[in-house]
């Protein structure tokens, strides 16, 4: 066994406080263990740099206790190593005896063997060869570097049993372009398709062709007119022609329609009727039952205020709208649409309490 002692990674020089030994590289190719040796008087840290090319470098770091001589057999694992050693006090070394001792192992020269030779497994079975090669089975899974080449892999595999797609997902991403140029126009479904959840409404992006649109269309209309304060006419079952994209020529095709007629008559309350301060809401006047497209508010204050009018859908949460009145010491009324199922009024400005008198009516 060859020792070789390392001249790059040497010292017999005291550290001063915090200081430290820096070696170099050793090429250690040739080399299986590093005899480490240090001695100090004071505590010490060891570092031991392994690097496959200079560059990357692992390390392990040993601290040693002062007075106390510390020998290490190291085992080289990698081609190149060097050394580093750290005074950790804030006190100057008084002695500092460092070395490395390089060990090569020695090659025992092979015995002779016959002809014929005989391999077995851990288990006592003889392996087999071919062509003088030893046959190699493998049980586990090997990791490949670099490409594996399936160029003359069969576009078409035969399974044995049973192929398990449980947790394929529902959905799967393509990259580029999926050709459906021969994709059937109607296909053919096994069981019940479930159109639950279709929207009423499609979005259509583009053109739509009603060229085979028929000339004539069945239409269903209900128009409200009105004469005077209680008369409906519900006309239903007309038939329109479309002539043009601007107008609509109705003709009756079969015989006239019975004019279907329904009385109604106004709603109205008086939502205000005292001393109105600032905040007070109205009580709330209820639209559900009639087929009211306005209403009118008016009524006699005794001061100046402004009332707003508010919406409702539920007669819950009410909502101001941009319809209010200044009012002064006189009458005051005005008409606005209306298509909420509830509506009220509210003072809006600061002021103190006025006595109003205020009604709503829908028409």
């Amino acid at each position: 066994m060859t020792s070789v002692k390392s001249v790059n990674n040497v010292s017999n020089i005291p550290l001063a406080g915090g200081r430290t030994y820096i070696g170099s590289y050793d090429n250690v190719l040739t080399f299986a263990t590093a005899v480490i040796l240090v001695n100090s008087d004071s505590n010490t840290q060891l570092t031991i740099y392994q690097s496959s090319n200079k560059s990357q470098t692992y390390t392990e770091v040993i601290n040693i206790t002062g007075g106390t001589p510390y020998t290490k057999v190291w085992n080289i694992t990698s081609p190149y190593i060097y050394f580093t050693v750290k005074n950790t006090t804030g006190t100057a070394q008084t002695y500092l005896n460092f070395e490395v001792i390089y060990r090569e192992v020695a090659v025992p020269t092979p015995a002779s063997v016959g002809s014929n030779v005989s391999i077995f497994d851990s288990s006592g079975n003889n392996l087999n060869s071919t062509s003088g090669a030893l046959d190699v089975y493998l049980t586990n899974t090997l990791t490949v570097a670099g490409t594996v080449d399936v160029g003359n892999f069969p576009a078409t595999q035969t399974v044995a049993g049973t192929v398990d797609v449980g947790n394929f997902p529902a959905t799967q991403t393509v990259a580029g372009t999926v050709d459906v140029g021969n994709f059937p126009a109607t296909q053919t479904v096994a069981g019940t398709v479930d159109v639950g959840n279709f929207p009423a409404t499609q979005t259509v992006a583009g053109t739509v062709d009603v060229g085979n649109f028929p000339a004539v269309q069945d239409v269903s209309v209900q128009g409200n007119v009105y004469d005077g304060d209680n008369l409906q006419v519900k006309i239903q079952d007309i038939n329109a022609t479309l002539i043009s994209n601007d107008n609509v020529r109705v003709s009756i095709q079969e015989q006239a329609q019975p004019l279907e007629t329904t009385s109604f008559s106004r709603v109205g309350n008086t939502v205000f009727a005292g001393t109105v301060s600032a905040g007070d809401i109205s009580t709330a006047l209820s639209l559900n039952d009639y087929n009211a497209s306005n209403i009118s508010v008016y009524g006699v204050s005794a001061g100046t205020a402004t009332l707003s009018v508010q919406f409702s859908r539920d007669n819950t949460n009410f909502y101001t709208t941009q319809y209010s009145v200044n009012l002064t010491a006189d009458d005051f009324g005005f008409t606005i649409p209306c298509a909420s199922s509830y509506v009220r009024l509210k003072r809006t400005d600061a002021g103190s309490g006025v006595v109003i008198t205020a009604l709503i009516e829908a028409c």
